[in-house]
C-alpha cells in the first residue's frame, strides 16, 4: 500500500493516473483526507492467489481482432468473479493493517 505522501509521476503505472493527482494535489497543500492506495502489485497477488490471473491469460490466449466483440463478452464472467471474490486472508490483513494506521484514533476499525 502506498500513502498518498510517497506517490509521484514517476508511479503512475503502479497506482494510476487519479491516485498520481490527488498526491499532486495534496503535496500543494489543499486538503484532502488522508489516505492510501492498493497499487498493481497488490491487485496481480490478489489475481493470482484467486486463480483469477489463470482465467485471464486464457482468454488472452484467444484474443484476435475479428473476434474482438466476442472476447470481450468472456471478460463479463471475470468481472464478476473479481467482484464476488473474497480477498485472500494474507492480503485483507496487510489491507486492513493499512486501513487501521489510516483510521487514527479510531478503536473501532472494522473492515
Amino acid at each position: 500500500m502506498l500513502p498518498f505522501s510517497r506517490i509521484y509521476k514517476e508511479d503512475i503505472d503502479v497506482v494510476g493516473k487519479k491516485a498520481v493527482e490527488l498526491a499532486e494535489i495534496k503535496r500543494l497543500g489543499i486538503y484532502i483526507s488522508d489516505g492510501f492506495v492498493v497499487p498493481t502489485t497488490f491487485f496481480n497477488k490478489y489475481l493470482k492467489q484467486t486463480g483469477i490471473n489463470e482465467k485471464i491469460k486464457e482468454i488472452q490466449k484467444i484474443n484476435h481482432p475479428s473476434i474482438a466483440a466476442s472476447v470481450e463478452k468472456l471478460n463479463d464472467p471475470i468481472k464478476k468473479e473479481i467482484l464476488i471474490s473474497h480477498i485472500p486472508e494474507n492480503l485483507a490483513l496487510e489491507l486492513h493493517g493499512f486501513y487501521k494506521k489510516l483510521s487514527g484514533l479510531l478503536k473501532d476499525v472494522s473492515l
